[in-house]
């Protein structure tokens, strides 16, 4: 190779100058320097998640390494170590992350200063870089997942010394009084009494907070799958792209003066290393000629061998020429030579390791595990059998490997910890998570640390496959501490955060996981995995998101490039579900019902197509609930009978659902499709109801034996069959006694008959009860209040009439909104209270009736009340002397054919009134 050096010259110019121009450059130059003296080189960062160092230095005047619990700064510039070390040591030191700062006296001789940093426990980490534009050094400890655990370590421990100085205070009977305090405020501490029932009653009152802000695992990203097990690796192999099989086992000179075989062969070894291939051949034929074929074969073969792959190499070529490999295997399998079959194997094996030829390695391996046995090289047994087992491993021959591992000789070749290592990955290949956690209980008081890291992993995985997801935690977390340097770390972070979501731990410390398992993974999958399951949590499964949360789902866009990553199936079921509830949560169920439409359900097993089709039964009822809501029935059946199939009858049965189907039949009138409906809900009223998914919120509804009586009596009110209704309603209050929605349909009846005081009281006692939201439809709803308000007006109360009226016009200012009958009714609440106010004559209620009357028209205005309130409108203007306004009203309705004579009468006599009025004048 080549090596190609750059030269940077400068170009010297000189500039003539005045005195002037001198003397302001020096100043600039002179404030330039004072602040860069006066300048602080090092600042300190404190963060929620890490203590973060920003050194302002130039790149490469410092070098930074860490090594178990120390952090170590080298430099050769003493001025500008001294300056950075002072400034280390003046800080404030966080002790979560840093014990002490030490600068180590130099050695004699030694130019290097050196800082040491003692880390307050070996868990904390370092990560290190240089920020070019800035030209600043950035060093932020932190500490991994397990200091999450450790933190509860650290408070249980603070607990216990806090409980230890209540104790020995308790012993001491006399204590210090603080000033200004009398001796009978000494005694500061409380006695810690039922200390475990508080300790219950705060995990209770937490536990109901975190459900009320979130809802629970299964409603996020909840589908879960098995992680490929962690094959045992091989140590670091050598790489031959610029190596022969000479590195493995060197030609060394012959003894040439023994004789004259020995000198020519040596004569090729000299060609050979002059790299003059061609002579070297030439000097291999003689030898042949002379000697005979088989004589010295192997060394000469050898040589030519590893010319043709040197030549290959320089040509550029690090890819291995068949014709060589197949003279060294002829070889290997020939000589008697052990060293020279031991380095020939070598190369041949770290070759077939390289191209991921795992059948031939096997192949190999078997043959170099005999070669070393027969010449009692056990160190070269030892490492053929653990290259059969990675073939094997490699292969998924999960049978033979098991049947290896229990072999008596290998265990006495192989260390320890490498074939347990290889015994549970075959077990967890072979899905038995039970048989890994007893191998591992069998075998960890006679494990050293550290523990291989197939150890750790399968274990983990296995505990989390046996859903301990405690004791899967403890692993996944130990992995992480001690090989975050291997690429499964990025599975095993997810798998962390995972066990903490499904375990119901803190949501911040779970959200904290995610993100590092997102920004640390090096794995695609492991990512983007654990940005589904983050978006999940904080967007679908939290109940009151904020709108930094909701930008949290940019999260599941995929970047468009032009290599886009292949999704797996699990990560493609995971993100539709996600993206589904996404619509859910949000309460867009007919986008929610249209992304549903599009999914493959058909190529999912029947058990994850139940989640989809759950979900999608939530869309439908959510749609129907809608439309109800909106008094569109006609709607709500269409819904039913479309999608009832597909969604509603996969899932549990909801009684809730079955009650708005009836009840819009019943509004429509179809009591023929009606019957059908009731009787196909009474044959499954035993059968159990629904409780998950539950996306849409459920009006607090009765046992399916309390609906069925229900519908029965809608539908006999509906064709006004009192008689009947009464005593359905009196079988309701048998079945549920406190059913408070008894009190609304008893009003209902009693006003229908005309027992308007009843009917009042009725109403009042549904109202005042805890249940009143049961009445959810806006039609009810208005029929209720028109039916109240009018008892109050045709029982001749009129104070009380004025005082509801109002309340209710201003709670229903803003709820149904589209629904005719509601905005009828409170029409016609308005003109009511219109015609008592203007009863009353009373002074100064004429203003207040002008006031009224127009908004009342701007409201209303095609009310079939306006001819009889523009009469008022004009008598009250009258009234408040503006004649000339009250006149214009007046001949407005004479002109207004849509009003009645009778009206029109009226309003003439008070303008003839107006006239004469103005005649007097």
């Amino acid at each position: 190779m080549q090596s190609a050096s750059k030269q940077f010259y400068g170009t010297g110019s000189s500039i003539r100058m005045k005195k002037s121009g001198i003397k302001f450059l020096t100043i600039v130059l002179g404030l330039l320097l004072s602040l860069e003296v006066f300048a602080a080189v090092v600042t300190q960062e404190n963060a929620k998640t890490h203590l973060r160092y920003k050194i302002a230095i130039q790149k490469d005047l410092i070098i930074v390494n860490k090594r178990g619990d120390e952090v170590i700064i080298k430099s050769l510039n003493p001025e500008m170590f001294k300056k950075v070390s002072d400034e280390l040591i003046a800080l404030k030191q966080n002790p979560d992350y840093i014990k002490q700062i030490n600068v180590m006296p130099k050695a004699a001789g030694n130019a290097v200063s050196i800082l040491k940093i003692k880390l307050s426990n070996p868990d904390v980490e370092l990560f290190t870089f240089y920020k070019d534009r800035e030209k600043y050094y950035v060093l932020d400890f932190w500490t991994d997942a397990d200091t999450i655990l450790n933190k509860d370590k650290k408070i249980a421990k603070k607990a216990k010394k806090s409980k230890k100085q209540v104790k020995s205070k308790r012993a001491n009977p006399v204590a210090k009084t603080p000033k200004g305090k009398s001796s009978t405020q000494k005694n500061v501490l409380k006695r810690p009494t039922s200390n475990k029932l508080a300790k219950n009653t705060k995990k209770k009152k937490s536990q109901r907070k975190r459900n009320k802000k979130y809802r629970d695992f299964r409603y996020g990203a909840s589908f879960i799958w098995d992680y490929k097990p962690l094959a045992p690796s091989l140590k670091e192999i050598v790489n031959l792209s610029r190596k022969t099989p000479e590195f493995f086992f060197p030609i060394k000179n012959r003894k040439y003066s023994k004789n004259e075989k020995e000198a020519h062969v040596q004569l090729s070894i000299n060609l050979y290393r002059k790299k003059k291939y061609g002579l070297m051949y030439k000097s291999i034929e003689l030898f042949k000629q002379k000697y005979g074929e088989e004589e010295l074969v192997d060394i000469n073969e050898y040589l030519k061998a590893n010319a043709i792959l040197r030549e290959n190499i320089e040509k550029g070529n690090t890819e291995p020429v068949k014709t060589a490999m197949a003279m060294l295997s002829n070889i290997a399998e020939r000589t008697d030579n052990y060293e020279l079959k031991k380095g020939i194997y070598k190369y041949l094996m770290t070759s077939k390791i390289q191209n991921k030829d795992y059948i031939k390695l096997l192949d190999l391996a078997k043959k170099f595990y005999i070669s070393s046995k027969e010449n009692f090289d056990y160190e070269e047994s030892g490492y053929a059998a653990e290259l059969i087992l990675h073939s094997l491993t490699n292969l998924q021959q999960i049978e033979k490997l098991r049947e290896l591992v229990q072999d008596k000789t290998l265990m006495k070749l192989v260390p320890p910890q490498l074939m347990i290592a290889y015994e549970i990955y075959t077990l967890l290949s072979m899905n038995k998570p039970g048989e890994v956690i007893k191998a591992w209980k069998k075998n960890k008081k006679g494990m050293v640390k550290p523990i291989h890291s197939a150890i750790l992993y399968n274990v983990a995985e296995a505990y989390f496959r046996n859903a301990e997801y405690q004791k899967a935690l403890r692993f996944y977390d130990d992995f992480i501490t001690n090989y975050n340097f291997m690429t499964e770390s990025g599975p095993a972070r997810t798998r962390l955060a995972l066990c903490y979501e499904i375990l119901e731990k803190n949501v911040d410390q779970t959200l904290e996981l995610y993100k590092r398992a997102i920004n640390r993974s090096r794995k695609f999958d492991s990512s983007f995995e654990a940005r589904i399951r983050f978006t999940a949590l904080r967007t679908v499964r939290k109940n009151k998101r904020s709108s930094k949360d909701m930008e949290m789902r940019a999260l599941l866009k995929i970047k468009d490039t032009k290599k886009k990553p292949i999704l797996s199936r699990d990560l493609k079921k995971l993100l539709w579900l996600v993206r589904l509830r996404t619509f859910l949560t949000d309460g867009k169920y007919k986008e929610a019902l249209s992304y549903l439409s599009v999914l493959p359900l058909n190529s999912l097993k029947p058990s994850e197509k139940r989640v989809y089709e759950g979900d999608g039964a939530e869309a439908i009822y959510g749609i129907m609930i809608n439309n109800y809501k909106s008094s569109e029935y006609g709607k709500v059946i269409k819904a039913w009978e479309v999608y009832k199939e597909k969604y509603v009858d996969k899932v549990a049965m909801d009684p809730f659902l079955n009650f708005i189907v009836g009840k819009s039949y019943i509004k429509l009138g179809v009591f023929s499709g009606f019957d059908d409906i009731y009787k196909s809900f009474s044959e499954m009223k035993k059968s159990p109801a629904r409780t998950f998914p539950v996306w849409v919120k459920r009006h607090g509804m009765s046992s399916s034996s309390v609906i069925l009586e229900e519908l029965k009596l809608s539908k006999n009110m509906k064709l006004k069959n009192w008689d009947l209704a009464l005593s359905n309603v009196n079988q309701i209050k048998k079945m549920a006694p406190r059913y408070d929605k008894v009190d609304f349909y008893k009003g209902m009846i009693q006003y229908n008959r005309k027992n308007y005081r009843s009917a009042e009281d009725s109403f009042e006692n549904y109202l005042s009860s805890q249940e009143g939201e049961r009445i959810f439809d806006p039609t009810d709803l208005a029929s209720m209040l028109d039916a109240y308000t009018d008892s109050i007006y045709q029982s001749g109360n009129y104070k009380k009439f004025q005082k509801v009226s109002s309340a209710i016009l201003k709670d229903t200012r803003n709820f149904g909104v589209k629904n005719e009958l509601m905005l009828k009714v409170k029409e016609k609440i308005n003109y009511l209270s219109l015609e008592i106010l203007a009863g009353k004559n009373e002074k100064g209620t004429e203003y207040l009736m002008v006031a009224r009357i127009k908004r009342f028209l701007k409201t209303y205005k095609n009310s079939s009340y306006k001819g009889r309130l523009q009469y008022l409108l004009g008598l009250s203007l009258a009234d408040t002397k503006k004649e000339k306004e009250a006149m214009k009203v007046f001949n407005n309705i004479l002109k207004d054919e849509s009003i009645s004579e009778y009206i029109k009468e009226m309003v003439k006599s008070e303008l003839s009134l107006l006239k004469i009025k103005n005649q007097a004048i």
